[in-house]
């Protein structure tokens, strides 16, 4: 069971749940990133049978200048390493995603990373996002999308695929109708990669056709 009450992350589940393993994983990317600026505790039944996990993330510590960060994009940002982006707690999806591929390269599951986008004219909304799957079964992995931020569970690939290209185009329904859409599959690209040498990257990856 998953709800959220303001900017607080409330999960329940037992251990022999299929979840369990999952909220781990959670656990640690908020860890990793909040640190000492999350109220974070895992508290255990009498028994030992359940747990329940709570972090409370205060954004207030990440302080940057929005007007740069809207209009000079292009020109500043470039990818972080995991140990830079733990260092300035400040990062968008696309270096979550390298934190997540650094906590799950050390797991059992085997996992992916997604670059989806849109091409409208001078206009390039994109987001990055890790996948893994357990059993018979798909996972889709988000931090950064605060809307959609937990970890979500499909029976295939594809499903889980085109439901984040829906909620992707829906999120940029401020796009003309004629822009086109691309995904791709891509592994672990280049510390440092500016952010036009970012999408060169990303299209020379293996591209996904749904």
């Amino acid at each position: 069971e998953k709800h959220k009450e303001k900017d607080v992350w409330f999960f329940n589940v037992t251990m022999k749940s299929a979840w369990y393993p999952h909220i781990i994983m959670w656990y640690l990317v908020i860890e990793k990133l909040y640190g000492k600026n999350a109220n974070i505790n895992i508290a255990y039944s009498a028994e030992e049978t359940g747990m329940r996990l709570y972090c409370l993330c205060d954004p207030d510590h990440i302080i940057y200048d929005t007007e740069k960060w809207d209009n000079n994009f292009n020109d500043f940002y470039y990818l972080q390493t995991s140990d830079e982006l733990l260092k300035s707690k400040c990062g968008v999806c696309w270096d979550q995603t390298e934190l997540e591929r650094e906590l799950f390269k050390d797991t059992k599951y085997k996992y992916e990373t997604y670059f989806i986008y849109l091409k409208d004219e001078d206009m390039l909304p994109s987001h990055t996002f890790l996948i893994y799957q357990d059993n018979n079964y798909y996972y889709w992995f988000e931090h950064s999308w605060n809307k959609y931020k937990g970890i979500h569970k499909y029976k295939t690939k594809e499903e889980l695929l085109l439901d984040v290209k829906n909620k992707f185009i829906n999120e940029n329904n401020y796009v003309s109708k004629g822009a086109s859409l691309y995904i791709y599959s891509y592994k672990k690209p280049p510390y440092h990669i500016r952010c036009m040498d970012f999408y060169n990257y990303i299209t020379r990856e293996k591209k996904i056709d749904l």
